[in-house]
């Protein structure tokens, strides 16, 4: 349902200045300070038809009005002003993420760190999907002695590495016999092809070097199963405690929130490129009934691969959380991207 031009004008109002003050707002106050040129009454009257509508609640009889979880939604699709990340914010972000350009998981931690700085929420991020990946390479860096680094490259933009201890002395010889095996055997693979009976049947198929080439397969193996898995990374979680309008509730959240699934679930995927702004029970989910989720997904090879969000009181500040959510994503995928393509 569309509003009169004053309706929302009241509605922005008041959802601003509570968005401010936590507090209900007043047809006085909206008079005195807004520069409404109508009465009083006229207000009261506005407001009135507007609670009736759903868009306010009275939280007491004699308060003010604050608005409502449809409220929100009106002013968050229609009436927010939508403001640009300062130069003082973005170069926040980019000091914090560039220092970790080529370690994707330290790049999407620090975004989420930032983010969460930032905004004064939680922040959440999931890593890459697996879906329609591959394996793209895999590197071995010995480290001395016994013991070696492996690094294994998927196509979504991903790194994962596992430091081996090998039962003999680390040589060409046998570095050059597991790159020929990768290469036969383990190239351009999805990473949950990579499977136990898979690995077995490949280390039977060595002979006598089955022995040595074993803990070098079974890290492999470890480091697919795990490339395999979507992974969620948090940050701020400590921040949901400051905020009155989670009194009581705000450790029941924060557990809800360190449960990968809750989390992957909560941040589904479908963006389109743009933010979303998902308010109370739009989620679902018991725990984020007085909640907002602001997230947007980012894009690798021009698919959505992964997302970032942040989850806060539906009482934030829309217009400047919601393009600090988008530029951040649009960030990550585009350094994401870069590093794939190294």
């Amino acid at each position: 349902m569309e509003l009169s031009e004053r309706k929302e004008r009241i509605l922005a109002t008041v959802a601003e200045t509570y968005i401010v003050t936590g507090e209900p707002v007043g047809s006085k106050y909206l008079c005195a300070s807004a520069g409404f040129r109508v009465s009083s009454a006229t207000i009261r009257n506005e407001m009135a038809e507007l609670s009736e509508l759903g868009y306010l609640e009275q939280p007491h009889t004699s308060a003010g009005r604050i608005p409502s979880q449809k409220g929100f939604r009106y002013y968050a699709d229609h009436l927010m002003g939508r403001y640009e990340p300062s130069a003082v914010d973005i170069f926040r972000i980019r000091s914090r993420v560039d220092s970790n350009e080529g370690d994707p998981q330290k790049l999407l931690s620090a975004a989420a760190s930032v983010l969460a700085e930032l905004t004064g929420c939680a922040a959440i991020v999931t890593t890459p999907l697996a879906a329609g990946s591959r394996i793209k390479r895999t590197d071995l860096v010995p480290l001395g002695g016994r013991n070696v680094m492996m690094v294994v490259s998927i196509s979504n933009g991903t790194l994962k590495s596992r430091i081996c201890r090998c039962d003999s002395e680390v040589s060409y010889e046998m570095l050059d016999l597991f790159y020929k095996i990768a290469a036969s055997g383990f190239a351009d693979r999805a990473p949950d092809e990579i499977t136990t009976p898979l690995v077995q049947t490949v280390t039977a198929s060595l002979g006598e070097k089955a022995f040595e080439m074993t803990p070098l397969l079974t890290a492999f193996a470890d480091a697919a199963k795990e490339a395999a898995v979507t992974d969620v990374l948090t940050a701020g979680l400590s921040n949901l405690l400051r905020h009155r309008d989670f009194e009581g509730r705000g450790a029941v959240l924060q557990e809800f929130l360190r449960n990968r699934s809750n989390a992957v679930r909560l941040l589904r995927p479908g963006s389109g490129g743009q933010a979303r702004v998902i308010l109370g029970t739009e989620n679902r989910c018991r725990e984020l009934m007085n909640a907002a989720v602001v997230c947007a997904g980012y894009t690798i090879a021009d698919r959505e691969a992964g997302m970032i969000g942040i989850v806060g009181p539906m009482r934030m500040d829309y217009s400047a959380v919601v393009p600090l959510v988008q530029y951040v994503a649009q960030l990550i995928g585009a350094m994401l991207d870069e590093n794939m393509s190294n």
